[in-house]
C-alpha cells in the first residue's frame, strides 16, 4: 500500500533521531525518494502516493517539499497532523536499509547522485527538455530494478 510521502519522511526524521542523526529538508526529500525508487525497483510497489518531478536539485514530492521548506538547510522537524500509517516488513526494512545506506551523505551529495547520468531524474529532463515535470513511475522502477539486479549479479560473482 503507498503511503502519503510526509509520513515516510517523518518516519525517516523519527528513525533517525533514534541514531542520533538529524536531516535538512534536501536530505529528507532525497531520503524519501530513494525509499519510493528502491521499493520500486526491489519489490515493484510504490512506498508513496504522490508523483515525484524533476526539479532543479534532483527529484522532489511537492508535498514534502511545501511541508518542509520552512526549515531551509536547519534541522528538518517531523511533519504535524500527518496521520502515522502502518507499514509492511518489506516497508519498514527498505526505510531502515536506505537510512543505513544514504543517512550518513548530505543533501548536495545525496542530490548528486540522482543528478547521474542515466538516472531517472536526467532521462526525464532531458527527454522533457526541462525541469519541473513528473518523472514517471516505469521509469524510476525500471532504473533501479536495474541497478538491483546488477547489484545481485556482481554479490553472486563475488560469492
Amino acid at each position: 500500500m503507498a503511503h502519503d510521502a510526509r509520513d515516510v519522511a517523518n518516519q525517516l526524521i523519527r528513525r533517525g533521531a533514534e541514531d542520533h542523526q538529524i536531516f535538512t529538508h534536501l536530505q529528507i526529500q532525497k531520503l524519501v525518494y530513494y525509499c519510493h525508487a528502491w521499493m520500486l525497483g526491489i519489490h515493484g510497489q510504490p512506498l508513496i502516493n504522490q508523483d515525484v518531478c524533476a526539479w532543479e536539485y534532483g527529484p522532489v514530492i511537492n508535498d514534502l517539499y511545501h511541508s518542509l521548506k520552512k526549515y531551509g538547510r536547519d534541522q528538518a522537524q517531523v511533519i504535524p497532523n500527518i496521520e502515522s500509517e502502518t507499514y509492511t516488513p518489506d516497508e519498514t526494512e527498505m526505510i531502515d536499509s536506505v537510512l543505513r545506506q544514504y543517512g550518513g551523505l548530505s543533501g548536495v551529495h545525496l542530490s548528486s547522485i540522482t543528478h547521474s547520468e542515466g538516472s531517472p531524474w536526467y532521462q526525464t529532463v532531458q527527454q522533457k527538455h526541462g525541469k519541473n515535470v513528473v518523472i514517471p513511475v516505469d521509469l524510476i522502477q525500471r532504473h533501479y530494478k536495474d541497478e538491483y539486479d546488477r547489484f545481485i549479479s556482481e554479490d553472486d560473482q563475488e560469492g
